[in-house]
């Protein structure tokens, strides 16, 4: 059997010492999360609606080629403007860490876009999908909460190339040319965009009778496509000259959530 000297015994019993330690360290560091967790389900959450808009803060260079295309082909790029944003409505659960929305989304761009004046179709661009995020609350107090905000969302987007008279529309000009008056929309699949940024509400107590708080936020963000289709599809095919939308967004978000009073129990 191996013999240790007394200083050797001394050094390794220090090692298994120091072993023990991190082991125990990483142990803790690692329960943290779990332990927090479980703190929250025990305290009080609540449930409420938030209404909120995402404004864009830069031009997407995707939608000007999109633009291009769409005028070279002779239609109109007037629902195609420079730039899109979202509107979201969201089934909110807010706990004493955590602020974790459902959200379902729509989203329209700009209508700031060129037109030509023999143009039959005009093109216009949308899209909606359906989201999860959270907010961890850096700061929670009574009027005040700031926190990073993570999530991601499902989405589909269209491009509908539609008649350009729309209102008041002849029946003869639609008996003779039935086929200009149909909408034809081409589909990008699905796409999986990653949401990220910094978010902000004050919370008021306004209304008690029907409401136990309402909190006026905003956020600034950035939305990063994760996963997407490239090609446009029509019917079972896909368009080999339209360009790829990319959704890339700088955005600030500003939105109002209620979380409505609970009713009484009756004893």
């Amino acid at each position: 059997m191996p013999t240790f000297r007394g200083n050797e015994f001394i050094k390794l019993s220090a090692l298994n010492g120091m072993k023990n330690r991190i082991m125990m360290v990483g142990l803790f560091v690692a329960l943290l999360p779990m332990a927090g967790q479980a703190q929250d389900t025990t305290r009080r959450s609540a449930r409420g609606l938030r209404l909120n808009i995402e404004v864009p803060l830069m031009r997407n260079p995707s939608l000007m080629r999109i633009q291009d295309k769409l005028l070279q082909t002779g239609l109109n790029a007037d629902g195609v403007g420079r730039s899109f944003g979202n509107f979201v409505i969201s089934l909110v659960r807010d706990n004493p860490k955590w602020m974790s929305e459902s959200r379902f989304i729509g989203t329209l761009t700009t209508e700031d876009g060129p037109v030509v004046s023999t143009a039959v179709r005009r093109g216009r661009l949308y899209g909606f999908g359906v989201g999860l995020s959270g907010m961890y609350k850096l700061i929670n107090t009574r009027r005040f909460i700031v926190g990073p905000v993570v999530g991601y969302d499902f989405m589909w987007y269209r491009l509908a190339l539609l008649p350009v008279d729309r209102d008041n529309v002849l029946l003869a000009n639609v008996a003779a040319n039935p086929a200009a008056y149909n909408p034809v929309t081409f589909r990008q699949g699905f796409y999986l965009n990653l949401q990220g940024g910094i978010g902000g509400d004050v919370r008021v107590y306004w209304f008690k009778k029907a409401y136990d708080e309402l909190r006026f936020g905003g956020r600034i963000g950035y939305q990063l496509p994760f996963l997407r289709n490239q090609k446009w599809e029509f019917n079972d095919g896909t368009v080999a000259d339209l360009p790829t939308f990319n959704a890339n967004m700088l955005y600030y978000q500003f939105g109002l959530t209620l979380f409505p009073k609970k009713p009484s129990r009756r004893r």
